[in-house]
């Protein structure tokens, strides 16, 4: 049953962030490896208009996420460690290697359910708390599970702006979905 609910919120937070992407562009002129640093920095430090500005729409903002997964991957995301590793450009395309190092949110789901089921009292019920801090609290550890995996980014020439676009690989490494990731 826990596998199920693991999956299910890990493919909540997919679909959410999936279902409202956007065409906005970004205000100044970067090179494609300023643009890709500059989101994982504003993902670590919740700079929204800067998230805005590289992502073109708010992936963290109540249009995506409801605002509990939201606090979630806030939490996740200052764990975030990358390296640029490579920048090419080609015309109007640009892509963005880098090696990124995240929060399994799949591992941390499953030990929330492992935690939950540990304090079932004799009623079958549980007095766990809330479960964002929960989920929170097993992220903040210093032993919450990590992966790196390397992503490439590809961005767009939008009116002399670098943006970048949608990729499920690289969306599917930044929210900490281990096994869509490899996949």
């Amino acid at each position: 049953m826990k596998k199920y609910f693991s999956f299910f919120i890990s493919l909540v937070f997919f679909f959410t962030f999936v279902a409202c992407k956007s065409e906005t562009t970004t205000t100044t002129t970067k090179s494609p490896d300023q643009v890709v640093e500059n989101a994982l920095v504003a993902l670590q430090e919740n700079d929204q208009p800067m998230i805005i500005e590289c992502f073109g729409i708010n992936i963290l903002g109540p249009e995506v996420l409801p605002p509990s997964f939201s606090n979630i991957y806030l939490a996740a995301f200052q764990k975030l460690e990358y390296n640029i590793t490579s920048s090419s450009v080609n015309g109007n395309t640009a892509t963005v290697t880098a090696e990124l190092t995240v929060v399994n949110l799949e591992a941390i789901a499953e030990a929330y359910l492992d935690e939950m089921e540990s304090t079932l009292d004799e009623e079958g019920s549980h007095n766990s708390g809330d479960a964002v801090s929960g989920y929170i609290r097993l992220i903040q550890r210093e032993d919450a599970e990590m992966y790196t995996a390397t992503v490439t980014f590809i961005l767009e020439n939008v009116d002399g702006n670098w943006l970048i676009i949608y990729d499920e690989q690289v969306a599917n490494v930044l929210f900490g979905l281990h096994s869509r990731a490899a996949t």
